[in-house]
């Protein structure tokens, strides 16, 4: 994780998008394991409730995925997360 690289990502695409967000994942041959992706949008939903509605129609067929392991996937750690926060507050 590079915190430079989200602070400079976050600052680029908040002047475009409405909702600028990271998530992060381990990728083990990555140096040091953490990666972090960056997502932008202008899109005009909440995410969570527009899963839940989705999922209801097809949840009987699936074995593995709820809405609620949709959501956890994309929580960061608490110091990526504090990171974040921070850099948010700086640039607003």
């Amino acid at each position: 994780m590079q915190p430079t690289g989200i602070y400079n990502m976050q600052n680029m695409l908040s002047k475009f998008f409405e909702a600028v967000d990271f998530y992060q994942a381990t990728i083990p041959t990555y140096v040091g394991g953490s990666m972090v992706f960056g997502f932008a949008t202008n899109a005009k939903t909440n995410s969570s409730d527009e899963i839940l509605r989705r999922s209801i129609a097809v949840q009987s067929q699936l074995h593995y995925w709820t809405p609620e392991i949709h959501q956890a996937a994309f929580l960061l750690p608490p110091y990526v997360e504090a990171l974040r926060t921070n850099l948010k507050s700086q640039i607003s």
